[in-house]
């Protein structure tokens, strides 16, 4: 137990200390909830898939509706990102990765970049103001009712009519 806390006092004495990733989503500031979202949904598409997933967080926080009216209350609603899911099959792994992500990870870092243009507002959007998606191997009963609008990196985007 010493050996551990001395190396993790030279670690940090060193700067050597990434964000320590936090498993409750009530306790990850907003910076961090995007960017841990945008990583589990996207990584795989790598940076400019994430980016389109936090623009429909950020399309869905700006018209407030039953999604939430934040980015927190955007992306902790149930049912909404299967990442969250408790019981999402499939995710679990998906969800146990994100949530052990670091900076050391180039993707977690471009998360956190792009998490960071987002709630500045400075991130474009690509999506046509989508404030759905779906991956591009599922047909979910609310597609028909919304217009679609783009698809790219497995992603299905929609807009609501």
């Amino acid at each position: 137990m010493r050996e551990a806390a001395a190396l993790l006092f030279l670690a940090a004495a060193a700067g050597l200390l990434l964000m320590r990733p936090k498993t409750d989503l009530g306790t990850m500031d907003t910076r961090e909830l995007m960017a841990r979202t945008i990583y589990g949904e996207a990584r795989g598409g790598g940076a400019a898939a994430m980016a389109d997933v936090a623009a429909v967080i950020m399309n869905r926080a700006a018209r407030p509706s039953w999604w939430g009216g934040d980015v927190r209350g955007v992306i902790t609603k149930p049912w909404q990102f299967s990442l969250w899911w408790a019981n999402s099959p499939g995710d679990a792994s998906n969800r146990a990765a994100t949530l052990a992500a670091t900076e050391a990870d180039p993707l977690f870092a471009d998360a956190l970049a792009i998490a960071d243009l987002a709630i500045a507002g400075r991130l474009e959007d690509r999506t046509g103001g989508a404030d759905h998606y779906h991956a591009d191997w599922m047909s979910p009963s609310w597609a028909g009712s919304m217009t679609r609008t783009v698809a790219r990196d497995r992603h299905i985007f929609y807009r609501s009519t």
